[in-house]
């Protein structure tokens, strides 16, 4: 019988100005990449659109935020999606603020969003201004 082995998952290693550390998210992305390209675009939809530096400003203020007004790290925030770039800030302030996301797609019966909200007790849920009406 032949047995497969898997490999464990091994973060990326990263070098840069003589240390070395393992990327732990992909918040630690972003900060690289933000520290790295600024100016470049990172996510953009039909509206609106993020440089790395202003998705790397604006996850830092909602992280902020939240870390304050919950105080808890490794928890599961809810986030309403609806496939913008404000969907992918708000997940990268979620991992900013040290706890995780779960994506809620607003377009599900409600009856199934209320079963993955009592499922995962979440800290928050996070519903953009624009998605609330849709809800």
């Amino acid at each position: 019988m032949k047995i497969n082995r898997v490999r464990p998952f091994r973060p990326i290693l990263c070098i840069g100005d003589g240390s070395m550390y393992y990327r732990r998210n992909i918040f630690e992305y972003l900060l690289d990449s933000a520290e790295k390209y600024p100016e470049k675009l990172s996510f953009s939809d039909e509206k609106k659109g993020y440089t790395f530096d202003e998705l790397r400003r604006t996850a830092e203020a909602g992280g902020t935020y939240l870390a304050g007004k919950y105080g808890c790290i490794s928890r599961p925030v809810a986030v309403a999606t609806d496939r913008t770039a404000d969907t992918v800030a708000a997940f990268m302030a979620v991992l900013a603020s040290g706890n995780y996301y779960v994506p809620i797609d607003i377009t599900m019966p409600e009856r199934r969003m209320e079963l993955i909200l009592e499922k995962i007790a979440p800290e928050c849920f996070l519903i953009p201004a624009e998605l609330r009406e849709k809800m």
